[in-house]
């Protein structure tokens, strides 16, 4: 649904034959989300997508993931590598945007979840669940997901080489080139036609990415 969109319960009550109650109560979960507005005589609509939003959920996220990755990494075996591996494939191979998605969250959860945190991942997931519309903005509508598969396989073989310090540099750099990429889509999408000198759509992966995951194997 585009964003400022109306939503309406009775609609969608009637769509999934079930009645207003669990309707509303999901609803006004997803605006605790951030992901729908409530108004008072007016009800809710669809979120509006605002880049610094998005940028923040992603700065806090890295902080957090990259943490979770230290915690994680002295517990990462082979199944988790294998997961990892699998999310990555089925990533690739997959041309729903939903089933991407999933397997988006499950390589990182792949390589954080055994850092021993449960509220951490917790909030992880929140701050995912809060900024995936925009991924998925990005998968749809440009080519962000041969960058992302590209990224997430360089971080895995860090992870394989024992590299702590380089897997960390480069889970980092994969959510600041998000947070870039998304700038510049969302740049040249917004409502008064505006755009920046990027061409929207052709998000580039940054130089230190390259370098970093060039050097995965060092010391």
């Amino acid at each position: 649904m585009e964003p400022g969109t109306p939503v309406r319960q009775d609609e969608l009550a009637a769509e999934f034959e079930v009645s207003r109650v669990p309707v509303r109560e999901a609803l006004r979960s997803l605006a605790s989300e951030g992901l729908m507005l409530w108004q008072p005589h007016q009800g809710f609509r669809v979120a509006q997508l605002k880049p610094a939003e998005a940028r923040e959920i992603l700065e806090i996220r890295s902080v957090l993931e990259v943490r979770a990755l230290e915690w994680a990494f002295p517990h990462l075996g082979p199944d988790n590598i294998e997961e990892a591996r699998d999310a990555i494939a089925r990533a690739e191979a997959t041309k729903s945007i939903d089933e991407w998605s999933h397997m988006n969250g499950v390589f990182h959860t792949a390589t954080l979840g055994a850092c021993g945190r449960p509220h951490l991942l917790a909030l992880i997931q929140q701050l995912n669940n809060r900024v995936d519309r925009y991924i998925r903005l990005l998968v749809q509508r440009t080519d962000y997901r041969i960058q992302a598969e590209r990224e997430h396989r360089a971080i895995l073989a860090t992870i394989e080489a024992g590299n702590l310090a380089a897997a960390s540099l480069l889970l980092e750099q994969h959510i600041e080139d998000t947070a870039d990429a998304l700038d510049q889509f969302l740049e040249g999408h917004r409502p008064d036609g505006a755009s920046g000198s990027e061409e929207p759509g052709t998000p580039a992966t940054n130089t230190a990415f390259q370098a970093a995951a060039s050097s995965s194997t060092g010391d």
